[in-house]
């Protein structure tokens, strides 16, 4: 309270003390884990960086933001109000890698774009790989490293749908 009504009836002391308001620094992981707890923070100290940063699959963690500011927060900024601090993530993307088959062609594309070898692909996006055997050939197998068969991607298959997870490879024969 801010007030105090005191009836005198002899000699008085009022005496009266003061504390620091505390404030709350909340963490919002944007879906990565672990997710800090809440800190309660007194007015012009500081809020303590989370020891251990949150991880998203596919993802590379680039700090801490202030919601309110949409900036990279400063641990070493005093505390004077309410606090959202939130995970903000970049994407991460791999290179996909492919040959020129020997008696035929391999076409890749992601959403309808075609993409060449070694250009990069955003982590869970889907190339879908076209082969088109020459005359008298067909597609004999598929290999791949570093993503996964979301579909086709079978002996005779002439086409397959790959999920980027990592730098890929994909390959197939005639």
């Amino acid at each position: 309270s801010t007030t105090a009504k005191v009836k005198i009836t002899a000699a008085t002391t009022v005496n009266v003390s003061f504390t620091k308001n505390g404030y709350t620094v909340t963490f919002d992981a944007k879906g990565g884990t672990p997710k800090p707890p809440v800190q309660i923070v007194k007015y012009k100290e500081k809020a303590t960086k989370p020891w251990l940063e949150p991880t998203k699959e596919g993802h590379t963690f680039e700090g801490w933001y202030n919601k309110a500011g949409n900036a990279l927060w400063d641990f070493e900024n005093e505390v004077t109000q309410n606090t959202e601090l939130y995970a903000k993530w970049r994407i991460n993307t791999y290179p996909v890698t492919f040959g020129t088959p020997a008696n035929g062609t391999l076409k890749a594309e992601i959403a309808g774009t075609e993409i060449h070898t070694n250009d990069k692909a955003e982590h869970g996006k889907t190339v879908t790989f076209t082969a088109k055997p020459a005359t008298g050939y067909k597609v004999d197998t598929w290999t791949i490293t570093g993503g996964t068969f979301e579909e086709g991607g079978t002996p005779g298959s002439t086409t397959a749908k790959v999920k980027i997870t990592a730098a890929t490879t994909v390959n197939v024969s005639f």
